[in-house]
């Protein structure tokens, strides 16, 4: 097994200091990217599964109406000394919560990066990547529209290290309008890896789906 050791480090011009408990930040910043375009001063924002905070802590460089959640809760403490770390404790209230919860509010704008991998986590550490038979991921789209208020978008990462067939399932299934933000290419070993960044919306009846259509089949 890796040893795990706490992290210090700078990203994308933020400070953090992430214990060992917590996942650090990923080195693939397609979707930090698409939050910095993406949110703005008036939207009330949700980020799900903070981590180490980068997200909602990026989001409240704009918003000051920010709430971050994990179930993790060495993550929701890391994530809390991170936001004062980078002076933007003010503008984000931290909360341990699984999934949906321990929240009762509509959000302009939802941020997840969901875990990736299918198996069993082995500990509260590894449910930022591990999600036994893709629960997680799917609880989240049956409960996120809910959530959603009148125009609002979902920003959401996925690549083919994960289940893209799946992950296109619960897209098409949640009928929503999908754009793509970002897309990534990395090899790793002989293996080529892509990674998308996305912005959902709902999708009315009479929306086309020709969009929808032409990601799906990438």
């Amino acid at each position: 097994m890796v040893k795990r050791e706490d992290v210090n480090t700078t990203y994308l011009g933020r400070k953090f200091v992430v214990p060992k408990e917590v996942h650090p930040p990923v080195t693939i910043t397609l979707l930090q990217r698409s939050v910095l375009k993406e949110v703005k001063n008036s939207d009330r924002v949700l980020d799900m599964g903070t981590g180490s905070g980068v997200n909602a802590i990026l989001a409240a460089s704009k918003s000051s109406n920010i709430i971050a959640l994990d179930v993790n809760p060495f993550a929701v403490r890391c994530a809390r000394k991170n936001a004062k770390l980078n002076g933007v404790s003010s503008r984000i209230k931290f909360l341990e919560s699984d999934l949906f919860k321990n929240v009762d509010d509509k959000f302009d704008l939802i941020v997840f990066d969901p875990p990736f991998r299918w198996f069993k986590p082995r500990d509260v550490r590894e449910r930022a990547t591990a999600d036994e038979n893709f629960r997680t991921m799917r609880k989240f789209f049956k409960q996120v529209k809910k959530y959603l208020a009148e125009d609002g978008r979902v920003l959401i990462c996925y690549g083919t290290i994960g289940d893209m067939n799946h992950f296109k399932y619960v897209l098409k299934k949640g009928k929503f309008t999908v754009k793509v933000l970002n897309k990534r290419e990395l090899i790793r070993g002989k293996r080529k890896l892509l990674y998308y960044s996305y912005k959902l919306t709902l999708r009315s009846a009479e929306k086309p789906r020709t969009e929808l259509r032409k990601i799906l089949s990438c």
